[in-house]
């Protein structure tokens, strides 16, 4: 009788080893009765498990009975009230492209749509004027939902106080590149701090009109629909969270220098590649949390592009890995390269109260999008300046600055700060009056 034998190891043999398995080759790991199947060309920690689809429902079940038991966070949603009504009244500014009122919305009435001319690369405007508004201790919040972003030469939100001062945001600079999906609605909760002014100082007290523009390469004609705008309130005071994603070794060094503020961080880690070389051990991750930091799920391949099967095997397996050593900070996951929509949302969910973004701006603390929470990479080449102004914005707007590191250290590539420009940033911090804290702390 012929016998065959399969590739087989431990967990940690299997996750030390990170091998290739050829195209069709199974491996089998013998302390939990799991196994993958290799492509060819994909290691192993990046492989899913194998799940037969007729035991895919009950193990799904299995997993929602054991995980999905989140201890509820209690965000905030305050609305001041509707900045203009996207429903009506909104005209073509300069008769290129069209504008055109409709009833289909996320929320509201109706939306504006924005459609941009296929024979030009002419931009498109639609705009509303109203009676003076101030704005000036207030956010907007409005929906848009975009046919082809790929298409898309720019589009941009803009508010004025007169025709020719406005303050303006180009949504592809607060809107991470993962994060758009065509046809999709996205909220999108805009600080002041997002805004850019043609001249001058914002008058951020008297904004008379709202503008909605959009343009397209020529051949291209792109459809964007902006839906019920609202403003939202400040909040009493800013606050500032220092993330750290990835897990890497040098992230253990930082939390010793935060030590001499007395501030704890938030750590989103890969669980596969603990204590795997130039990661933190599982030592330190404990040491970690027994210093008051919060510790998170995170991935290493992007979730848009895995199936219905694999997305639910690797988030799930994230959280129940955080649970099982009960840490701090288990309903907190960082969606890998910032790779999300509504349907990744919907998975994550289930095992984790919030769910966080790389979209590069500061975000609202009266109005939290728990699964789309913003976070603000920041890479070496950076102007320090401009992470220092993400924590002046949040002190003077109210405004909660998540800023995000990868490794501390002299370590050269285009992740790392050194530790003198680390300490540098903290003891800027620590002079602007903000508030320090991790995730969840903060919710």
């Amino acid at each position: 009788m012929t016998r065959i034998q399969h590739r087989r190891g431990t967990t940690a043999e299997w996750t030390a080893a990170d091998p290739v398995l050829a195209a069709g080759e199974l491996g089998f790991e013998t302390d939990t009765g799991r196994h993958k199947i290799g492509e060819g060309t994909a290691r192993w920690s990046t492989l899913p498990y194998f799940l037969a689809e007729n035991a895919l429902s009950t193990w799904a079940e299995d997993q929602d009975r054991l995980l999905a038991r989140v201890a509820p966070i209690r965000v905030s949603r305050r609305a001041d009230r509707v900045l203009t009504n996207t429903a009506v009244g909104f005209v073509d500014w300069n008769n290129i492209g069209r504008i055109e009122q409709t009833t289909e919305r996320k929320a509201g009435a109706g939306s504006v749509a924005i459609i941009t001319p296929d024979g030009s690369a002419d931009m498109a405007i639609a705009l509303r004027e109203f009676d003076p508004v101030d704005m000036s201790s207030q956010h907007l919040k409005i929906w848009l939902r975009v046919s082809s972003w790929g298409d898309l030469g720019r589009a941009q939100i803009r508010v004025h106080s007169t025709y020719n001062d406005f303050f303006y945001l180009n949504v592809g600079d607060r809107l991470a590149r993962p994060a758009r999906v065509d046809g999709e609605w996205v909220e999108l909760v805009l600080p002041r701090s997002a805004f850019d002014s043609r001249q001058g100082s914002p008058a951020w007290g008297s904004v008379t009109c709202l503008a909605l523009t959009a343009w397209s390469p020529v051949g291209t004609s792109v459809t964007v629909l902006a839906n019920e705008a609202v403003l939202i309130p400040d909040a009493a005071a800013g606050v500032v969270t220092l993330s750290f994603d990835d897990g890497w070794a040098s992230q253990f060094r930082a939390a010793q220098i935060m030590d001499e503020h007395g501030w704890p961080g938030t750590a989103y880690v890969i669980e596969n590649r603990i204590g795997t070389d130039g990661y933190l051990t599982a030592a330190q991750v404990d040491d970690l949390h027994d210093r008051g930091w919060d510790i998170g799920g995170h991935d290493s391949v992007p979730l848009r592009g895995l199936t219905d099967e694999q997305l639910l095997d690797r988030v799930s397996r994230s959280a129940q890995w955080l649970r099982q050593r009960n840490y701090r900070g288990r309903q907190h996951y960082a969606y890998p390269n910032g790779s999300v929509d509504d349907r990744v949302v919907g998975v994550v969910r289930r095992y984790f109260a919030t769910g966080r973004t790389i979209d590069p701006m500061n975000q609202s603390l009266s109005w939290v999008q728990e699964h789309r929470l913003a976070g603000v990479s920041v890479y070496a080449e950076q102007d320090d300046a401009e992470v220092r102004g993400l924590v002046d914005a949040a002190v003077a707007n109210g405004e909660w600055a998540n800023i995000v590191f990868h490794k501390i250290g002299d370590e050269g590539d285009d992740i790392s700060w050194t530790e003198a420009r680390f300490r540098a940033f903290l003891e800027y911090v620590a002079g602007s009056g903000a508030t320090v804290q991790p995730v969840g702390a903060v919710l």
